[in-house]
């Protein structure tokens, strides 16, 4: 059985470089720039353990960004099971993919 999990941001920053997320299989950052948001990437996974993770920092640890503010979601089969935001220093959206299932099987 595989699962559609979607990470998202959406917002506006002048300091946002990239995005880091993470599926069971391992870590991923997306270089980006202001002008590409909002951003998503979808994927399928098989795993029934680990984590699930997305996060869209301030360009330097601590900065905020005074002309922007982000969002982000993490999705299951469509159903949001994690969000944060709107934040100026870069939110952050996390949740294991076990707590993600349960959260699915409640909704259905």
């Amino acid at each position: 059985m595989t699962t559609t999990v979607t990470f998202e941001v959406i917002g506006s920053s002048t300091t946002l470089r990239s995005i880091l997320w993470r599926t069971p299989d391992g870590d991923t950052t997306d270089p980006v720039s202001s002008g590409t948001l909002p951003w998503s990437k979808t994927v399928e996974i098989s795993a029934v353990e680990g984590v699930l993770y997305v996060n869209a920092p301030a360009y330097a640890a601590g900065v905020s960004d005074p002309h922007g503010s982000l969002s982000c979601r993490i999705t299951v089969d469509g159903l949001v099971v994690e969000q944060d935001g709107p934040s100026s220093t870069g939110p952050r959206c996390w949740t294991t993919v076990q707590r993600a299932l349960k959260a699915k099987a409640e909704q259905h």
